[in-house]
């Protein structure tokens, strides 16, 4: 083992004085060790979306054959990834032993990860703008802004990785520094929009009643939470690599960057069933609580709208399905909950 550490201390220390290196010297920690920290934070998590890809299945409600696709699509994706995750370390850690010359190269799995990644993200965001879409009424400006913002995150991911497909070795990648910049900015400005429109359709939801009040507010903090996650993540991985681009520390979080999106799909639907007893409980308590106290005149009755009542809640990262329209003409609270089932 301490020969071992003593090879890789060798050819960094090599690669450290080439010309034209004046950031942060390479060491074991920063790049093999980055690498390791990087491709163990993804395991875990990926252990995280087997879980609760089997307990989605598990506990599968009527949902229509667009969100069951999404799902499988971003778990075989996600499986890629961390395949793609683990060869590159071995590569990295493990080849380097039998020529230095690994600990430099650009091997074509880490090549694939910006365009895969990309692709990932990409179906996760747009589930999340379908929800966006019934929860806004179907406004089709304030959806069309989201699709813009995804299409043009997609295609910054898509170049970045026909760019990356190019590129040999990490030196040659230090020097097209753009590719990190522009995937990391995309994706914020992403994350944000939609965070941001799901805050403020939820802020806007009023019910006049305190049952789902406390709802609406759990929501608003799960999606505020959620989005900050996602956005801090891709801000310390341009941070990082803006300070250190000729190592391999940004690697820490985007190896596992997108994993926090799927994660973040599969828990916002596996929490439907918790939150939909909560409703009803707080619809059953408002309920008897308004024929209890004989009060019945200006407060809404709760009927459903037609046929079979559906409490059914999507609760994805940022986005809440479900809205409370009080109808003046009939006084009663009909629960929407659209683009489930369609």
């Amino acid at each position: 083992m301490f020969a071992w550490y003593e090879y890789l201390k060798t050819a960094l220390s090599a690669y450290a004085s080439s010309p034209g290196l004046h950031m942060i010297t390479p060491t074991i920690d920063n790049t093999v060790g980055a690498a390791f920290v990087g491709c163990f934070l993804s395991a875990i998590l990926f252990g995280v979306t087997i879980t609760q890809f089997i307990s989605y299945f598990q506990n599968r409600q009527k949902d229509s054959l667009i969100i069951t696709w999404v799902v499988i699509a971003t778990l075989i994706s996600d499986t890629f990834l961390t395949s793609l995750i683990a060869y590159s370390t071995y590569l990295f850690s493990v080849k380097s032993l039998e020529n230095s010359k690994h600990l430099f190269l650009f091997p074509w799995s880490s090549r694939l990860l910006i365009l895969i990644t990309g692709i990932s993200v990409a179906l996760v965001r747009c589930f999340f703008i379908r929800r966006i879409w019934f929860l806004s009424d179907k406004r089709v400006i304030v959806t069309g802004i989201q699709v813009i913002l995804t299409i043009g995150a997609f295609v910054s991911a898509t170049v970045a990785g026909a760019r990356v497909m190019l590129l040999e070795t990490l030196e040659q990648f230090s020097d097209s520094q753009w590719v990190v910049y522009s995937t990391r900015s995309t994706n914020i400005v992403a994350d944000i929009s939609i965070v941001g429109t799901t805050l403020y359709y939820l802020y806007k939801t009023t019910t006049g009643f305190k049952g789902t009040g406390e709802l609406l507010n759990a929501l608003i903090l799960f999606v505020l939470g959620t989005g900050i996650v996602s956005v801090v993540w891709d801000i310390l991985e341009a941070s990082t690599y803006a300070a250190s681009s000729n190592t391999d520390l940004f690697t820490i979080f985007f190896f596992s960057s997108s994993k926090l999106y799927v994660n973040a799909l599969l828990a916002s639907l596996n929490a439907r069933h918790p939150m939909q007893k909560k409703l009803r409980s707080s619809l059953v308590m408002f309920s008897g609580e308004s024929r209890g106290s004989g009060r019945t005149s200006g407060i809404p009755s709760f009927r459903p709208a037609s046929g079979q009542v559906d409490l059914e809640l999507a609760l994805p990262p940022q986005v809440f399905a479900s809205s409370f329209d009080v109808r003046s003409s009939t006084s009663s609270l009909e629960i929407k909950v659209e683009g489930i089932h369609a």
